[in-house]
């Protein structure tokens, strides 16, 4: 064989690792969308599986909200609470089609205060005094410009429900720009 044919063998097979490389991480990426988004929405069955939860831990949440652009939602699974805001968020969610909310499970974080937990009081400091669940919080451009907190169980109502949507609505509407520009990077 001469150089020439031992060349285009050796692209051959480059081309084909590339090629194979790239199919993998395609449908490793696709594999672990659709993970996030059943398993959110077997925590919270009022969700259907075609959501837009992103599961986060609370570290990855700290660099996202000091860093760039999103909307955080933290709860925890076990609280009824959580159920209603989820199903209110990701109705709002998809009416504006914004691509991402991040989730965050925070129980353990609060209960044990964690290094992690402190970070996000202190990110958080200039808006809430207390960190508690239902809470989202909404970033721009590194920018925390929102936040919001549904302590009352009772709190969902027809009139509350819509002035929550409406709030979130207009939050939702300011990033939602902003994390395609991130995402679309990736």
């Amino acid at each position: 064989m001469n150089t020439y044919n031992k060349l285009r063998v050796v692209l051959i097979i480059l081309m084909t690792i590339s090629i194979l490389l790239g199919a993998y991480m395609t449908l490793k990426d696709s594999k672990e969308e659709a993970t996030d988004n059943i398993k959110f929405s077997k925590e919270y069955p009022k969700v259907n599986n075609n959501n837009m939860f992103k599961y986060r831990t609370l570290k990855e949440a700290n660099i996202l909200i000091e860093n760039g652009s999103g909307y955080f939602f933290f709860c925890n699974k076990d609280n009824n609470n959580c159920e209603n805001y989820a199903l209110y968020l990701y109705e709002e969610a998809d009416d504006v089609s914004l691509k991402t909310i991040y989730y965050i499970d925070i129980k353990e974080d609060i209960e044990k205060e964690t290094d992690e937990y402190k970070k996000l009081k202190e990110l958080l400091k200039d808006k809430i005094d207390i960190i508690e669940y239902p809470l989202s919080v909404i970033v721009n451009n590194k920018k925390i410009i929102g936040t919001n907190i549904v302590k009352d169980k009772s709190y969902w109502n027809d009139k509350t429900i819509e002035e929550f949507k409406i709030e979130i609505m207009g939050y939702m509407n300011q990033i939602s720009s902003n994390m395609c520009d991130e995402e679309c990077k990736d």
